[in-house]
């Protein structure tokens, strides 16, 4: 059987390829594709509308039953339009590439750190493609959603005897 044509493919045999777009509706999401042994098929999505956050599930085969390709990521919106996070990076050990279809650079926050792709970029998820300044700019979210939760909770920094609040206090 013919292998059918996708809008985008897999860029080798025995590889993934995961297609984003920062103005996409659907979670950043627009299309995701293996080759297996030269046969191209694409991979079946569910979104999970969660109670905190919402994430994505790219999987081959049917959800619920074992997979061997387990692809999980929280949109960019989830992580207030900073990066798309993977969670779950299951892939039969195939490389994923991953590719930009939108208008503006994309981060993806990987096992590694930040990778980050232009418009039409195509770039291979692996460590010499992490951002030099990745390790930086994660610690600046961190702080920056560590800020917002206490101006939400209206706590002070500092409470009085010099310690600083975290967030992580009970």
């Amino acid at each position: 059987m013919p292998s059918r044509s996708y809008t985008f493919e897999p860029p080798a045999r025995n590889s993934i390829l995961l297609v984003f777009d920062d103005d996409s509706n659907d979670f950043n999401f627009v299309e995701a594709a293996v080759n297996r042994d030269g046969m191209v098929s694409r991979l079946d999505k569910f979104t999970h509308l969660g109670f905190t956050t919402d994430s994505v599930l790219l999987f081959e085969g049917e959800i619920g039953c074992p997979q061997s390709i387990d692809i999980r990521y929280f949109p960019a919106a989830s992580r207030e339009g900073k990066y798309i996070e993977f969670y779950s990076f299951d892939t039969d050990k195939f490389p994923v590439y991953l590719h930009n279809a939108g208008d503006t650079v994309l981060s993806f926050l990987a096992s590694d750190g930040l990778i980050d792709i232009e418009p039409g970029e195509r770039k291979r998820v692996c460590e010499e493609n992490i951002a030099a300044d990745s390790r930086e700019r994660l610690e600046r979210y961190r702080e920056e959603a560590r800020e917002k939760l206490r101006r939400l909770s209206g706590r002070p920094e500092d409470d009085g005897g010099g310690r600083k609040y975290t967030g992580m206090e009970g």
